[in-house]
C-alpha cells in the first residue's frame, strides 16, 4: 500500500538563538495535532535526513507524524556544526532537540501528550538525557542501545576513543560537564518523567549493554512518580549491524506497541 505523504523544511530557534532546521513529514490531508515521532542524534559529525524504514511507514500509514530536527553536533551543516556540541558544548544539542519538541506544539503539529522520543546509540544517549531535563516535554521514549553512565563510559573498552567527542570524566572541566547531563547521575525523586523504554542489545560491542540495567533499576526505585521505566533487552542483536531480519520485525512491533500503550495511559498529574 502506498502512503501519500509530503515533506517540509521548517526552521525554529534554540535555547541560545541559534536556527534549527528539521524535517516534517505529515501524510496527505492530515490536519491539526496527531502523534507525533520526533527523532535525533546530534553527534559524531552524522548528519540526519528523512528516512522511510518500516518502522516510520508504518506510523505514518496510521496517521503519524515523523519530524527530524538537524540539531547541532551533526555533520549537516559542516565541521563548525559538529564542533558546537564537542565536549563541554554538549548542552547545545540537548537544547535542541527539547526546542524541536516544543516547537512542533507550539505550532500546531503534536500536543506533548501526542510526541514520542526514540533514538538509537548517540540518539538513545539524547532522548535519555532531553527526557529528564524536559520529562513534560514527551509522552514515551523508546531509549536503544545508549550510553547512560557518562562518568564511567570510558571502561567500556570501545568507547574508550568517545573522549575526543564528549569529554574526559578524568577532566576537571569536562567532568563537570559529563556529570551535569550523565542520565544515571541525574535522576531526581519527585519528578513525572514520561514512560520510557531502556533497549539493550546484549551483543553490543560499541555501548555497554549494562547501562540501561542499572539505569531501569534507579529510575525504578527513585523517579517513582512517573514512569513506568520498562527494560527490553534484544538478546539477539547488536548495536547496528549483525541483527536478523525476525529480530528487526520483532523490534519495530515492540517500539510502536509500546507507544500506542504508554499514548493510551492517562499522564499522572497532581
Amino acid at each position: 500500500m502506498l502512503i501519500d505523504a509530503g515533506t517540509e523544511q521548517v526552521w525554529y530557534e534554540s535555547r541560545d538563538g541559534t536556527q534549527i532546521s528539521m524535517f516534517v513529514i505529515r501524510p496527505e490531508g492530515v490536519d491539526g495535532p496527531r502523534p507525533t515521532r520526533l527523532s535525533g542524534y546530534g553527534g559524531f559529525n552524522i548528519a540526519v535526513e528523512p528516512r522511510y524504514p518500516p518502522v516510520s511507514a508504518a506510523w505514518l500509514r496510521t496517521g503519524g507524524v515523523l519530524a527530524f530536527p538537524n540539531i547541532r553536533g551533526g555533520g549537516e551543516y559542516g565541521r563548525r556544526w559538529h564542533e558546537a556540541v564537542i565536549g563541554t558544548n554538549r548542552q547545545n544539542a540537548f537544547d535542541d532537540y527539547i526546542a524541536a519538541a516544543r516547537w512542533l506544539v507550539a505550532n500546531g503539529y503534536s500536543t506533548s501528550d501526542q510526541l514520542v522520543s526514540p533514538g538509537n546509540s548517540n540518539g538513545g544517549t539524547l532522548v535519555a538525557v532531553t527526557a529528564l531535563q524536559a520529562p513534560q516535554a514527551f509522552r514515551a521514549v523508546f531509549c536503544r542501545a545508549p550510553t547512560l553512565d557518562m562518568i564511567r563510559f570510558p571502561r567500556f573498552d570501545n568507547l574508550r576513543t568517545a573522549t575526543v567527542e564528549f569529554g574526559s570524566p578524568d577532566d576537571p572541566v569536562e567532568g563537570a560537564h559529563l556529570a551535569a547531563y550523565s542520565p544515571y547521575h541525574n535522576v531526581r525523586p519527585g519528578i513525572r518523567y514520561p514512560a520510557i523504554a531502556f533497549v539493550p542489545a546484549m551483543n553490543d560491542l560499541v555501548a555497554p549493554p549494562y547501562d540501561p540495567v542499572k539505569m531501569v533499576a534507579r529510575m525504578q526505585a527513585e523517579a517513582t512518580d512517573g514512569g513506568p521505566y520498562l527494560l527490553l533487552p534484544l538478546r539477539d542483536s547488536g548495536h547496528g549491524g549483525g541483527t536478523t531480519l525476525a529480530a528487526l520485525i520483532e523490534q519495530d512491533t515492540d517500539e510502536l506497541c509500546f507507544y500506542d500503550w504508554a499514548r493510551s495511559r492517562n499522564r499522572r498529574t497532581g
